[in-house]
This record gives structure tokens, C-alpha cells and sequence, in this order.
């Protein structure tokens, strides 16, 4: 059991974009999906699967009753394979990738829960090496007695998640700590909680995703946000002043922001649009006038705009 408990503290030209992206995603998440499967070497590990060498698993189809822990100087990589993993409750058994551990998944491979109803954990911890590339992780995090695991959480440093589908989980991905995180052209969807936390984290960037009924927070945080569609999904901006939001398509959505102080207020907030109609930000001014085409206007200490939208 590997277990870390958080405390509970449109347009025309928007819907064609969403759906030529939204079809090439499909396609990428079909492949992944189908692709090989009947040709996979299928096994079963009962006990702890513990890497200490260099173990290569390509093309596999393995269903594991025990945790899976990639020790300090242990590399473990996955090409077109698939874990499942069989817990009888949530939380008995579950991933972690030890500070000194490397775990790369790649090339159409799946980690997912082997019963939905019964979810594992999945920690990347800080010091340890991760990386993974047109796969897929689901049914992973789970709601405790006050509290949760989040699932995929990553300390770790120079993460990159690229071409991934993260979906079914508690949150999609919970970085906390983690510094010069990628996470590019991911569709990230289906998640109980939030889809992204960025959570005392600094230069992560998030670009190219799609995300659908998940948002994205940023908690005392540097991130990037650019170039994503976001589909009933906000972004939420807690005491984060190194947060960029830049080129975005919003639907049925939009930006929040929050801070106790000026330092507090996001830097760099432009080029976002939600249903086909910009969304203009403004901080710390005065006599501003905002244009009557605008469909969320933030004002963040300044004096109230004057705007016939208004």
C-alpha cells in the first residue's frame, strides 16, 4: 500500500477548432487504445513488482496484485504495454517511483485500474526521473475519510507528459513541487476532482491540451497556460503572479483569479478568447474602458471599467 493523504482544505470558429482538434485526438486516443492489444504478451505478478536494474517491458499485457516501486537506481520503461492493477479495496496496492528511479511510458502503453470501483495510488517523488509519451493512465485516486488521493501525484523535476490521455482518475495530475514539468497536447477529461494542480510548482507549462469538464488551478505556482481548449473547465489562479494565460479558447468557461496581496495577481493574461468573444484582464489601472465585444472582463485593483458590456 503507497498511501499519501491530502488534506480537503460560441463561436463558429471556437466549435470548428474544438472539433478538427478534438478529431485528431480521437484518432491518437483510438490507437492507443486498440492498437496491438492482440498481440500482447499477457502475465500475472502477484506480490510486489520492486525494479532495482534496468527492466524494458514492450509490448505486454501484465495484471499486477501488489505495488510497483521503481527503486533509487532502478529504470523501468513500458513500449505498448498495459498494467493493470487489482486491488480488492481502493489504496491496497499502488506505483512509486523513488527518488533515483526513472519509469518511462511510452508508445500506446495503458496503466489503469483492473476493477474501476477499486482505485490505485501513483506517486512520481521528488529526486526520481518520469516521463510519458502517446499513453494513457485511468482509475487511479480515491476520496478518504477528510480528505483524498489525488492519484498521479508528481514531485519531481522535468516531467514531461506529451500525447497522453488522463481520464477516470481522481485529478488527472496533481504536481506538487515539481519544477520544469511539461505537459503538452494531453487530452485530460472524466476526472472526478480537477483536471490539472499546480501546487508550489515553478515553469510548468501547459500547452496544446485539450481539456474537457476539468480545471486547472494554480496554487502559489509558475505556470504557462497557452494554445488549449478549455470546455467547461477554468482556470483558477490562487496567489500565482508568474502565471501566463495566453491564446486560449475557453467554452462555457473562463479565468479566476485570487490574492491577498498585489504580488498575489497573475503577470500575463491575453489572446484568450470564451465562446468566439475576448476576455480582458485588468490590473491596477484607472479610467479603463472596456471594448463592447468582451465576454469576461477581470478587474483585479483597479477602478471599475466603464464598458456598454457591463
Amino acid at each position: 500500500m503507497i498511501k499519501r493523504v491530502a488534506t480537503v482544505a460560441t463561436a463558429a470558429v471556437v466549435l470548428c477548432t474544438l472539433l478538427m482538434l478534438t478529431s485528431v485526438f480521437a484518432i491518437a486516443v483510438k490507437h492507443v487504445t486498440c492498437a496491438g492489444l492482440r498481440d500482447r504478451m499477457s502475465s500475472s505478478i502477484s506480490g510486489d513488482w520492486i525494479v532495482t536494474g534496468n527492466e524494458t517491458r514492450r509490448n505486454e499485457l501484465i495484471v499486477l496484485e501488489g505495488d510497483l516501486i521503481v527503486e533509487p537506481g532502478g529504470s523501468l520503461t513500458f513500449i505498448n504495454t498495459t498494467l493493470y492493477v487489482k486491488c480488492s479495496y481502493d489504496g491496497e496496492f499502488g506505483i512509486r517511483v523513488k527518488p533515483g528511479g526513472s519509469f518511462s511510458i511510452l508508445d500506446g502503453s495503458v496503466i489503469a485500474a483492473y476493477n474501476e470501483k477499486h482505485r490505485f495510488d501513483f506517486y512520481v517523488d521528488d529526486g526520481a526521473t518520469f516521463r510519458m509519451c502517446n499513453s494513457e493512465l485511468h482509475g487511479c485516486g480515491y476520496t478518504v475519510y477528510r480528505g483524498w488521493i489525488p492519484g498521479f501525484e508528481i514531485s519531481a523535476d522535468d516531467v514531461v507528459i506529451e500525447n497522453c490521455t488522463i481520464s477516470h482518475n481522481l485529478d488527472g495530475i496533481y504536481l506538487v513541487g515539481s519544477d520544469n514539468t511539461v505537459i503538452k497536447n494531453c487530452v485530460i477529461r472524466d476526472n472526478s476532482g480537477d483536471g490539472i494542480i499546480c501546487s508550489s510548482s515553478s515553469n510548468v507549462t501547459i500547452s496544446g491540451c485539450i481539456v474537457i469538464d476539468n480545471d486547472v488551478d494554480c496554487y502559489n505556482s509558475s505556470v504557462t497556460i497557452t494554445g488549449c481548449i478549455l470546455e467547461g473547465s477554468d482556470v483558477r489562479c490562487d496567489r500565482s503572479p508568474e502565471v501566463s494565460i495566453v491564446g486560449n479558447v475557453f467554452i462555457d468557461a473562463g479565468i479566476d483569479v485570487w490574492g491577498l496581496d498585489p504580488k498575489h495577481y497573475p503577470c500575463d493574461v491575453r489572446n484568450n478568447t470564451v465562446n468566439g468573444r475576448p476576455i480582458y484582464y485588468i490590473f491596477n489601472a484607472s479610467d479603463i474602458e472596456v471594448p463592447s465585444d468582451a465576454r469576461q472582463v477581470i478587474v483585479a485593483l483597479s477602478e471599475t471599467p466603464q464598458s456598454s458590456c457591463l
